[in-house]
């Protein structure tokens, strides 16, 4: 029985009715920034990723050069 006037005064929140047209656009804007805010930590992940790859790319090929020098 306390679960249905629960829901009853949920139902209008939840679906907009209570603020309206301003309710709509904050929580559009809340989505939007939440999508952002994963898109960039994906790329500032692949970015720091490709960094971090060439950086022991160009190691490698330091540390054979120097074993080729030395052997000579």
């Amino acid at each position: 029985m306390g679960d249905d006037k629960v829901s009853q005064r949920m139902l209008p929140i939840h679906s907009g009715g209570v603020a309206g047209l301003a309710d709509h656009i904050v929580i559009r804007i809340a989505g939007m920034i939440a999508a952002l805010l994963i898109l960039t930590g994906i790329d500032m992940r692949w970015k720091k990723r490709a960094a971090r790859s060439s950086r022991q790319h160009f190691r490698h090929s330091i540390a054979g050069r120097r074993k080729l020098h030395a052997v000579e």
